[in-house]
């Protein structure tokens, strides 16, 4: 029963934490962005620019399937590069380049540093983050702000994800620290996809 009961709990924290980010959703700003984020993706795709995922660990995973969904509506396969790790930066960006950069913290390594060489080759750039204030979000073309609890929010050893500081952690959820955020992120990207290939389909049938 006390199994149970926990996976109801974290069930129940992650739904009441996606209707929180939904009510965020509705704000201007946000619909500003979301919009502009579109706009270039359907650039992107018409002039087949060339698109850079860049996010590590498990943001590294979700960019894949990201990428797989964007191949599913028409992207060509050739067009999509997820990078997940530090590689060489001369075969990044470009003016004619879209560059997505997923990360919680907003300086995560290497993906800070990738992010960086494609924005100063001329790529544009959006961020997904839960930090407004990183050096990200201040160099970003388009910045994309998901409520998430990142990992300095957590009470954890130091070892485990560099954080040192005393925060806050819900035991009753069990939700492991970005957890909340990529979460969050999946759903965002699903919608993006909705959003891209209706606007495809709205788009044929007035053509």
């Amino acid at each position: 029963m006390q199994v149970l009961n926990s996976f109801l709990a974290a069930w129940k924290g992650l739904s009441d934490h996606l209707s929180h980010v939904q009510r965020s959703f509705e704000e201007e700003k946000f619909r500003q962005s979301l919009e502009q984020t579109i706009n270039l993706l359907e650039e992107a795709k018409t002039k087949q620019k060339q698109i850079f995922l860049l996010g590590v660990g498990r943001d590294g995973i979700i960019l894949r399937m990201f990428a797989m969904r964007l191949t599913q509506i028409g992207f060509l396969r050739g067009q999509i590069k997820v990078v997940t790790e530090e590689g060489p930066f001369d075969l990044l960006g470009g003016k004619d380049s879209l560059a997505i950069c997923m990360s919680g913290r907003g300086f995560t390594s290497p993906t800070s540093e990738l992010a960086m060489a494609c924005k100063e080759k001329g790529a544009k750039l959006i961020l997904i983050t839960s930090n407004k204030d990183s050096a990200l979000s201040h160099v970003s073309d388009v910045s994309l702000f998901i409520d998430g609890l990142t990992d300095f929010e957590f009470n954890l050893p130091r070892h485990a994800y560099g954080a040192d500081q005393p925060v806050r952690f819900d035991p009753i959820k069990y939700q492991p620290p970005p957890t909340l955020f990529e979460v969050a992120s999946l759903h965002m990207f699903e919608c993006i996809i909705a959003s891209l290939h209706f606007s495809a389909g709205e788009e044929g049938r007035t053509t």
